[in-house]
């Protein structure tokens, strides 16, 4: 195992929308190719209704003096999208849950949407629903950090820190086919599953962060940062 201290600096950023408290100067900006935050994403499968055809349900909301707001919902878990057709949509609109279904998609497609979509004057947008296991992880981690949560209104990415004899707390790095990978988790049981297989010994030493996947976005996109190319997200396999 590596721990870089070029990580710490990373989380550093990374922690700041969280976190808070924290001010650094801003790098260069140098957006990474948007190719290779789809490729990153990939591999996670998340979930929308759709029609027959494969066209999504919008949803739209007027407010006065406002644009109608187009929106439809991205669950990461199927049950979720399938609930949501079962409790929402047959009190709404019966007839509609006659043609819709849930329909699995990648985050990265969901993502080059939005990036195709962002400056279009009325864009539709896609919201992101986390499980409730999610969002419950993400309170009790930030609650322990010190903040006073009651919700959580974003997709929670976990990421496996572990603290060094100098004091600093850096990422606990894994290595996949010889490279060096700092994984995002979506799912904290998952990552301490993962951890506990790979590092026993650190199990009980590692620290969990949590940030919210937008300010990831953001952070892939607009800093200029050689350790994002060693993330991945679903990185639960074939770790050694």
């Amino acid at each position: 195992m590596k721990l870089s201290y070029r990580c710490l600096s990373a989380i550093g950023l990374l922690g700041a929308t969280i976190f808070g408290g924290i001010s650094i100067a801003t790098a260069p900006v140098q957006a990474i190719p948007e190719a290779l935050v789809i490729d990153k994403l990939q591999n996670v499968p998340v979930y929308v209704i759709t029609d027959e055809s494969g066209t999504l349900v919008e949803a739209q909301t007027n407010t006065p003096g406002k644009p109608p707001q187009t929106s439809t919902g991205v669950f990461l878990s199927s049950q979720d999208a399938q609930n949501f057709i079962d409790k929402n949509l047959k009190t709404r609109q019966p007839d509609l849950t006659k043609v819709v279904k849930v329909t699995p998609v990648s985050l990265g497609e969901i993502y080059r949407r939005q990036q195709e979509n962002k400056n279009k004057p009325q864009q539709l947008s896609y919201v992101l629903v986390p499980t409730a296991q999610q969002a419950s992880s993400a309170i009790s981690i930030l609650n322990r950090s010190g903040q006073k949560l009651t919700q959580f209104n974003n997709v929670p990415v976990f990421i496996a820190m572990i603290k060094v004899p100098s004091g600093q707390e850096e990422y606990l790095m894994f290595r996949r086919d010889r490279r060096e990978i700092v994984p995002l988790f979506l799912s904290e049981p998952t990552l301490r599953a993962m951890v506990a297989k790979t590092y026993p010994n650190l199990a009980s030493k590692v620290n969990i962060r949590v940030i919210d996947i937008n300010s990831l976005f953001e952070y892939m996109t607009t800093k200029n940062d050689p350790i994002i190319n060693n993330f991945e997200f679903n990185a639960n396999m074939d770790i050694r």
